[in-house]
């Protein structure tokens, strides 16, 4: 259904949804930042006056401008707070809705809500209802009794919002927001990640994250499968820098696991944030971790190189951080750099193309290349924890 909100009756859902162009009103341009959701590379941002209140009438989750080209292409994630973001996505509550905004065609996106701690993967959501705004962008209303059916209820583990081009077209994304309905929050869960308490937690990025949904390229194998393990625990989620995993640390330095293994970075560098910021992320987690448990095991993975696809002539970023981290891990007694950037590196200073499946993310290969090289490390942690035992 498609009208146009200059000429729409005040009242109902047509109403709510033209108030998303008044949500934290006045806004002045800058760059690299944006309210409650972090900037990433090659995107203008604005930076917005805070909302009324994280859950108040609204809250917005995306202020920008970020570019997607083609049916199901990629335009951006949003994170939820338990994950490290900004939104409590568990005080949902019947009636409410997710509102987007954007330049391109009617229908131009839709939403996939997924989870990675513990319930629904990945559910796709279309919109209930689209228009157009006064200011001549299209919107899009995605209503709670749409994006639960899909989903479930389980919002407290509603870990990752993500956006994608519905059409052929091309679509840039300018607002998400959610508007609160009537009522308590449907969802009374407590959004611990549903996995085990001990063990070897993995906390990281898409490279963490992939062995953990199994991909075909890993033929079924998960972080157990790769090491040949039966102790790996995965918390890593695709797309998240540094800082999200430092913001969800407490969770897991509240656990009883025997050793962490963080490989993160690549996406900070990314999106162009300089290396002491990075490097107080992995400092944050790493006295977070020993402060619940001051015999814990921490190894740091290098960040491993790309193909030319990425970084072209700029590898030295990367090399320059690992060498940052390298001395960050030895002024900690309890963690060690793990070196597997040599590994992967071949003579042209690039990553070697038969260990990546798409020049950033390793194959089964380059998998196999990184347990290799991590095994030896988490064997001596384990026998000696079994010794102490």
């Amino acid at each position: 259904m498609k009208r146009n909100l200059a000429s729409a009756v005040i009242g109902g859902i047509l109403f709510l949804a033209a108030a998303a162009e008044m949500v934290c009103a006045g806004t002045d341009n800058h760059s690299n930042t944006r309210s409650g959701v972090q900037a990433e590379e090659n995107e203008t941002v604005t930076e917005t006056e805070p909302c009324e209140s994280v859950m108040g009438e609204s809250a917005m989750l995306f202020d920008g401008s970020k570019t997607g080209s083609g049916k199901n292409s990629y335009i951006t994630t949003i994170f939820t707070e338990h994950v490290g973001g900004k939104w409590n996505a568990s005080l949902i509550n019947e009636g409410s809705w997710l509102y987007a905004e954007y330049e391109g065609d009617e229908d131009g996106v839709y939403l996939a809500l997924s989870s990675v701690s513990g319930a629904t993967e990945w559910a796709a959501v279309y919109a209930d209802e689209t228009g157009t705004t006064e200011n001549g962008r299209e919107y899009a209303i995605y209503s709670y009794d749409n994006f639960a059916d899909v989903f479930g209820t389980e919002f407290s583990h509603l870990d990752l919002i993500q956006v994608y081009g519905a059409g052929d077209g091309s679509v840039t994304l300018k607002r998400v927001a959610y508007f609160e309905g009537e009522g308590d929050p449907v969802d009374d869960g407590d959004g611990i990640w549903d996995c085990p308490s001990e063990g070897i937690a993995f906390l990281g990025d898409s490279i963490v994250h992939n062995p953990k949904i199994e991909g075909a390229h890993l033929k079924k194998k998960d972080w157990n499968g790769i090491l040949d393990r039966d102790d790996c625990v995965n918390y890593g989620i695709g797309s998240q820098t540094t800082r999200e995993c430092a913001a969800r640390i407490e969770e897991i330095a509240g656990k009883d696991y025997s050793a962490v293994v963080i490989l993160c970075g690549i996406n900070d560098l990314g999106s162009g944030r300089m290396n002491w910021d990075i490097t107080g992320n992995f400092e944050t987690m790493f006295l977070a971790l020993k402060e619940e448990n001051p015999d814990i095991q921490i190894f740091v993975i290098s960040i491993l190189p790309t193909t030319d696809d990425y970084f072209k002539g700029t590898q030295y970023l990367i090399t320059n951080l690992n060498a940052q981290l390298k001395f960050l891990a030895n002024k900690h007694e309890n963690v060690t750099y793990v070196d597997c950037h040599s590994s992967f590196v071949g003579e042209d200073g690039y990553a070697m193309p038969e260990l990546m499946i798409d020049g950033l993310h390793p194959n089964l290969d380059g998998y196999a290349v990184i347990a290799e090289v991590l095994n030896p490390y988490l064997d001596e942690v384990m026998e000696d924890k079994t010794e102490e035992e």
